[in-house]
Formats: structure tokens, sequence, C-alpha cells
């Protein structure tokens, strides 16, 4: 039995992995017309993001492997969700943009480093930057769902509450975006410290 497969078969890790699919099908239901079902199978698939992270540190298996899957796990929810909401038209492929560029930045960045033996670990604003985006994204997509009558919920009914829930959802937005490029100049501080390294 590999290393691979060992650590691939750890509680966290299948987790990890089971938001991927997750949130694939929760966007292929909501897309389909199954808007209650798709919205909960994200919000099951969003939870995981917590669940791995504590039962690798309840039972100390934490792994390397589960680093990359859970590093994949949070993208793939992250541009999965952006695309539906442009596709909504919830939020503008220019916003989308944004948080593409600083992905592709970082991505380098921590591609550079392991290529020379260093490594960019994440850091609060990192965290900062999923739990808002993930909120933001949940809330932004119930509340157009409300609004379109795809789904009727009592206690949402009043439009107070609804206008709330998407200002929070925009806040979401936008501050995980902030977030991002906080953590991604701190990625860049890394980079250049390792680069200027070699260099001198």
């Amino acid at each position: 039995q590999t290393r691979f497969l060992r650590d691939l078969r750890t509680v966290p890790n299948l987790l990890s992995l089971s938001r991927i699919v997750l949130v694939a099908l929760s966007v292929v239901l909501y897309l389909k017309g199954y808007v209650a079902e798709g919205l909960i199978v994200g919000v099951v698939g969003g939870l995981t993001d917590y669940l791995d992270g504590y039962i690798a540190r309840k039972t100390n298996t934490s792994t390397e492997l589960g680093e990359v899957i859970d590093r994949l796990g949070d993208l793939f929810l992250e541009i999965l969700a952006f695309v539906l909401l442009v596709k909504l038209e919830v939020t503008t492929v220019y916003i989308f943009m944004i948080y593409i560029f600083r992905e592709m930045v970082v991505l380098s960045a921590r591609q550079y480093a392991s290529n020379h033996g260093g490594n960019l670990k994440s850091g609060i604003f990192g965290k900062v930057k999923t739990n808002f985006l993930g909120y933001g994204f949940g809330l932004l997509l119930v509340h157009y769902s409300l609004m379109n009558g795809s789904i009727e919920i009592g206690f949402l009914a009043g439009e107070g509450i609804r206008d709330g829930m998407e200002k929070l959802g925009y806040v979401g937005l936008y501050g995980g975006l902030v977030a991002s490029y906080i953590s991604g100049t701190q990625y860049m501080g890394g980079f250049l410290a390792l680069y200027n390294g070699e260099k001198s």
C-alpha cells in the first residue's frame, strides 16, 4: 500500500474529496431547477471544509496530501460559485476576473517556492478570505432564489430581512476579495524573500 493511497483513505481527506463532488452536484441541481436541493447540498459541501480540518487535528491525521486536496476543494468551490453568480448576474465577470487573477498569482508563487525548496503557508487572511467568500456565496444565492420565487422560506419573507441578507452577502463577497489580496501580498512577500535569497 503506497503512502498516497494510505493518506487518501483518511477520513479528513475523504471529506475534502466529498466537497468537490458535493459542490459540483449542487451547481448541477441548481441549474436543473432543483434549487432548494442544490442549496442544501452546497451548504453540506461547504461544511466539510470545517469538518475535515477539525477531524484531522483531533485524530492527528493531518497529511501533506490533505493540504493539497483541501486547497483544491476550496478553489473548486469558489470558482464554481463565482461562475454561477456571474451566470445569474448577481455579480459581474470583472469581479470574477479580480478573484481569478489573485489565485493565479498565488498558485504561481507557490509553485516557484515548491520547486526551490520553499513553502509558502497560508495565514489568517487566507482563512478569512475563504470564510467570507463562503458566507457571501450562500447568502447571495439564497437571496436570489427567494427574490425570483425559486424557494420560499417563511421567516425570510420580510423585505427588510431580504435586503439585509443581500447586503451581508455582498459584504462577504467583497470582504473576501479584500482579504484575498491582503493574504496575496503576504504570499508575495514570502516569494520575494525566497527569490532574492537565491539571487544574493
